[in-house]
């Protein structure tokens, strides 16, 4: 990935010009602390502009509807303060000029609004595209005085410049370079000769407009010197992105790989827009992981006592054992004794019995057996709850391996909306897509979380159709649809086990075992969650690589 740079920025501001001039605030949206929507009229059209000051994919542009999809921004019922304070002097005013300093990343749209008796608020919105500085701040560009910001910056995190409410606003520290075009051309061929094994360094840091990524592009192109001179003068802009989304380019200079685009805006919308999908699904996983990963270790740690409960099982059998070999020595017991030696029927080795003084021999052996049954009865509890903690343990280490494979946004809101029923809006659709291939004529199905497994097994499956599972490991429930009562050939067979164990946690190993059965032999018990069967009559194939 490579960052917004100054120059596509000018272009941008440049490219959208006429539209910005005259256009009418209607709307504002702060979906999160880092992001901004503000929609626009003009000329009869109406456009967002998505404002993102997050330091990993800062940028700016009108987004379409599809990419505004991608980014997955969900708008907060109750708006945070700096919406309200850019929603109080903004909507309803219209934008007098924008303006982009020279060789900056920062974005002013100037705009007049009215106080409450009728006065002129001369205003302007400064949208900073500068890394983990990034900010976007509203302020009175005659008085210089700060209304708001969306990121405040005090003292004890820059010295050099404070950022709030009240303050000045004063530009960042500005690096002064060289305009190329303003360079003699022989120096600049000086420069090209010189630092030959450093011009990425060179030009870049010496240079307005001349970011890593244009230049590393303009060396690739073995056509330096008219490259250089072709984008300091902004000629034949050719927005493109990169097949695999590695970088985005003006010019396009290194044709190989590359999706055209119409305009600037449309480059930033859909380069920006993959990544917003890729941090925000990453932002989604890391979070589904602590909340699965906390309750695997509590779990883990309610096992152990568990099963060091259940451990105890043999003293308590020991307990039972004096209690009967007292009743069996019953006539050679006297009372009042504390402790006595008696043989063991069991080994025929002599046993030493702690006895109560006052109690009888026959109380003592009803003490111990008072001890067996209590010690019995914990036994069962702790063995029944055993049990439930190790189903608890297998769904969610399940639901870790549907974490780790969810390849989409949707997937990973069902397994939220699942170990989370109360962070989100429910969702109105039933179940994401359910995939589906096509072999050898039948139609097969993955349930790629526990959602779409219920929706498989409940939904779509009939009684004669054949479901396979990685045995004893995490992964997909995969259907085979059979026709009209057919037996489904090896080769579909193997073909269903080869994919439960592709989306399974074996899917790297040299060998699994996949079992299989009919649909009318699983059996869902009451009261567990959804994507939870049990199954009989299963038949096995190894699946080898």
């Amino acid at each position: 990935m490579i960052n917004l740079d100054s120059l596509t920025l000018k272009l941008f501001a440049i490219e959208n010009l006429d539209y910005f001039e005259d256009a009418r605030i209607q709307k504002i949206q702060q979906p999160t602390r880092r992001d901004l929507i503000i929609q626009f009229h003009n000329a009869g059209e109406t456009r967002k502009l998505y404002i993102n000051i997050n330091p990993a994919v800062y940028h700016m542009c009108f987004m379409s509807v599809d990419n505004a999809k991608r980014r997955h921004l969900e708008i907060p019922k109750q708006p945070p303060m700096f919406c309200m304070l850019l929603r109080k002097y903004m909507v309803g005013s219209r934008i007098v000029r924008v303006n982009v300093p020279e060789d900056e990343r920062i974005f002013e749209m100037y705009f007049e609004t009215f106080s409450e008796i009728g006065e002129i608020i001369p205003l302007c919105l400064t949208v900073e595209l500068m890394g983990k500085h990034s900010n976007v701040v509203l302020y009175n560009y005659e008085t210089n005085v700060i209304l708001g910001c969306m990121h405040n910056i005090g003292a004890e995190k820059s010295r050099l410049r404070e950022m709030a409410g009240g303050l000045t606003y004063v530009y960042p520290p500005r690096v002064r370079r060289e305009n190329l075009l303003e360079t003699n051309v022989e120096v600049v061929r000086a420069r090209l000769n010189i630092d030959r094994n450093n011009l990425l360094d060179s030009f870049a840091n010496n240079f307005q407009y001349i970011s890593r990524a244009l230049m590393s592009e303009i060396i690739k192109s073995n056509e330096i010197e008219k490259n250089l001179f072709i984008a300091a003068k902004h000629e034949k802009i050719n927005p493109s992105v990169d097949l695999s989304y590695c970088d985005f380019s003006l010019f396009s200079f290194v044709k190989n790989n590359r999706v055209y685009k119409a305009t600037v805006n449309e480059m930033i919308d859909d380069y920006f827009s993959f990544y917003m999908e890729k941090y925000v699904m990453n932002a989604l996983r890391q979070g589904l992981y602590g909340v699965a990963y906390k309750e695997l270790k509590k779990n883990q740690v309610t096992l152990t006592k568990q099963q060091q409960q259940v451990g105890k099982f043999d003293k308590a059998m020991l307990q039972k054992h004096k209690a009967d070999v007292i009743m069996a020595n019953l006539y050679q017991i006297k009372n009042g004794i504390s402790k006595i030696t008696l043989n063991d029927f069991e080994t025929g080795k002599p046993i030493e019995i702690d006895m109560d003084v006052m109690l009888s021999p026959v109380e003592n052996a009803n003490r111990y057996y008072k001890l067996y049954n209590k010690a019995k009865t914990a036994y069962e509890i702790a063995l029944k709850m055993m049990n439930e903690t190790k189903e608890k343990l297998l769904y969610f280490e399940n639901i870790v391996y549907q974490i780790e494979s969810a390849t989409n946004y949707e997937s990973l809101i069902e397994i939220k909306e699942e170990i989370m029923p109360n962070s989100t809006k429910q969702s109105k659709s039933l179940v994401s897509i359910v995939e589906e291939v096509e072999v050898n004529g039948y139609k097969i199905y993955v349930g790629r979380n526990n959602r779409q497994n219920d929706y498989i097994f409940s939904k779509l499956s009939s009684p004669e159709d054949l479901w396979f599972h990685a045995q004893n490991s995490p992964g997909a429930h995969v259907l085979i649809k059979v026709k009209e009562r057919r037996i489904v050939d090896n080769d579909t067979l193997l073909e269903a086990a080869k994919i439960a164990k592709k989306y399974s946690k074996q899917a790297a190993a040299t060998k699994a075992l996949v079992i299989y059965t009919k649909r009318k032999y699983l059996k869902r018990p009451p009261n567990t969650p959804a994507g939870y069967v049990t199954y009989k009559n299963e038949q096995e194939i190894v699946v080898a690589d």
